[in-house]
């Protein structure tokens, strides 16, 4: 797990810890996007900020940047003071042990949702701990809260996108099969979805009226992700392909092959993740628990991402 934090990289690991790793500036990456700036190997990160008891498998950072949640492997979701490393509170369902495979904080940082292997979709208060929404759905991978923190979006390896009203329950399907990712425009407007059959959904996340579908991948869609200015979706897919696409026509205007690809079946893209300036892509392989980081400079003209 990974989150970029201004020009700070945070990375959640198999061993428990939560390690901190300095960016740099755009200025210190290469002007190129077909490669990449940094390849970063577990070894060479040695700033320990957080010791947990369990492998990593998900984390979040709270919208104020002081609050770091991480779902493990045993189960628990325990949210930590991200300057100091102080454990503040465990979220844990008692009847289950299963990995959860996604966190994410409301946008006011009152609350935390998760979503895993026990087939739940759970939100909990952050303050009391205790838990305002329970509701079985298949194994999820993905769960964001949407905007007015009132429902939340959640997807994974069963039919459709379920969103529950976190007061009463109520639960909402948007089409979808397989999905793999959720991210909510800076905006608060969009809905973007992640999907097995190469396909990435856009939805309105206030009328709730039919998604627009954005092609052009071969393999699935492993993740999505809007743009700083919500002009622009850059999504991963299966096949190593990174892609550039337009919103308002649909148009792919760039694509980046990672050669590792090409040259190693086993190997698939995790997740992706942007900010103003800095594009992240984190590939592992079937067999091994090492992850590759891959970062490219953002900010360019849209001739830059032409391969």
């Amino acid at each position: 797990a990974a989150v970029l934090d201004g020009h700070e990289l945070l990375l959640g690991c198999a061993d428990g810890t939560i390690r901190r790793h300095p960016m740099g500036t755009t200025k210190q990456m290469p002007p190129s996007l077909t490669a990449p700036a940094s390849d970063i190997r577990h070894t060479d990160v040695a700033d320990v900020l957080i010791t947990g008891p369990g492998s990593i498998q998900s984390m979040a950072l709270s919208p104020d940047r002081r609050f770091v949640a991480i779902g493990t492997s045993q189960g628990g979701v325990l949210l930590y003071q991200r300057d100091t490393g102080e454990l503040l509170r465990e979220l844990k369902n008692e009847r289950s042990s299963a990995a959860v495979r996604a966190v994410s904080f409301s946008a006011n940082g009152a609350m935390l949702a998760h979503t895993g292997e026990d087939q739940f979709v759970r939100v909990h208060d952050i303050a009391t701990g205790a838990e305002r929404l329970s509701q079985p759905i298949g194994i999820g991978w993905t769960v964001t809260f949407l905007p007015g923190d009132e429902r939340i979006a959640c997807g994974g390896g069963f039919e459709g996108i379920r969103i529950f009203d976190v007061t009463t329950g109520t639960r909402q399907k948007l089409n979808g099969k397989g999905t793999n990712s959720l991210h909510v425009s800076t905006n608060r407007k969009w809905l973007a979805s992640a999907h097995d059959n190469g396909q990435i959904q856009i939805a309105d996340t206030g009328s709730g009226g039919p998604p627009r579908t954005i092609s052009g991948h071969r393999g699935g869609v492993e993740s999505a992700v809007f743009c700083s200015d919500n002009d622009t979706i850059i999504s991963a897919s299966s096949k190593g392909v990174v892609q550039f696409t337009d919103i308002e026509s649909g148009t792919v205007f760039g694509r980046i092959a990672l050669p590792e690809f090409s040259l190693d079946p086993g190997r698939t893209c995790i997740s992706i993740q942007c900010t103003k300036e800095i594009l992240m892509v984190i590939t592992a392989h079937d067999s091994s628990e090492f992850c590759d980081l891959y970062t490219w400079p953002l900010g360019r003209s849209a001739e830059s991402y032409l391969p």
